[in-house]
């Protein structure tokens, strides 16, 4: 399934078709189907049959695994990792000791490997922009810190970053979303991570409050926000995100007008 979310952003909807709707469902489904407990990050197949269950309830149209969400549940459970992270003082050090973590690197393959394995529908991951991890870092090792990071060190964290992408070389995901709804950096700064993106034919998306912009194919997905679903005319690939207080009942009815069910 590796080019199926190239294939999904490429072909031209026909007049009748349906939205087809990427979702993110991650605090909404940590509240509903795990009554607000740990997302079971540390346990892959446990965090499998968790996405299964939000994918069967809400049939989205990609499996989408923030793995941003899984980085800062490791720093917050790992002590002697933040300690490592704040050894030096070095603008982002931090960033690079988190990505060079081999156990990270390997929970994050278990978790990727088995929802490749387990999901019907194709998997997109979700991590954050190289600003957003540095700032994230930094926060980490130093509460109080107020450092802000200029577009160079961004784009030398991309570097780390593009990295750590080999991490999933060998599986069958689809793409990759930076979340960059905090601040976006040039498109430049991404260099690294679309030379890596390129060789493995994975499109690169950055998501903002409005759009989710693509790289090969070069394409963007409108962003809908969920009070505003029935807005939406035709068909077409959109973006969305379930408020964590959502609820159940008038989650499924609304996807399912959407849909041409109701």
């Amino acid at each position: 399934m590796s080019h199926a979310l190239t294939t999904l952003l490429s072909e031209a909807p026909t007049p009748d078709s349906s939205p087809v709707m990427m979702i993110d469902a991650a605090q909404y489904a940590q509240r509903v189907l795990l009554q607000d407990s740990a997302v079971p990050w540390h346990d892959a197949t446990e965090y499998s049959n968790h996405l299964g269950q939000a994918q069967a309830l809400l049939k989205p149209a990609v499996a989408f695994i923030p793995l941003d969400r899984m980085l800062v549940s490791e720093m917050q459970a790992n002590t002697e990792l933040c300690e490592a992270m704040g050894a030096r003082s070095r603008t982002g050090y931090a960033a690079k000791t988190l990505l060079a973590d081999e156990a990270i690197r390997q929970k994050a393959f278990n978790i990727v490997a088995t929802a490749v394995k387990t999901q019907r529908e194709p998997v997109v991951l979700q991590l954050p922009s190289p600003h957003a991890l540095l700032t994230m870092t930094d926060r980490v090792v130093d509460p109080a810190s107020t450092t802000e990071f200029d577009d160079d060190q961004a784009e030398s964290t991309a570097i780390y970053l593009a990295d750590w992408l080999r991490t999933f070389a060998d599986l069958d995901i689809t793409g990759i979303i930076f979340d960059v709804r905090a601040r976006s950096e040039p498109i430049g700064s991404y260099q690294p991570i679309f030379n890596t993106a390129e060789h493995y034919q994975w499109p690169i998306g950055r998501r903002r409050a409005n759009e989710v912009q693509f790289v090969s194919p070069d394409t963007v997905v409108q962003v809908a926000d969920w009070s505003e679903l029935g807005s939406i005319s035709g068909p077409g690939v959109y973006f969305t995100e379930v408020p964590v207080d959502a609820v159940p009942e008038d989650v499924l009815s609304q996807l399912a007008a959407l849909r041409g069910g109701a």
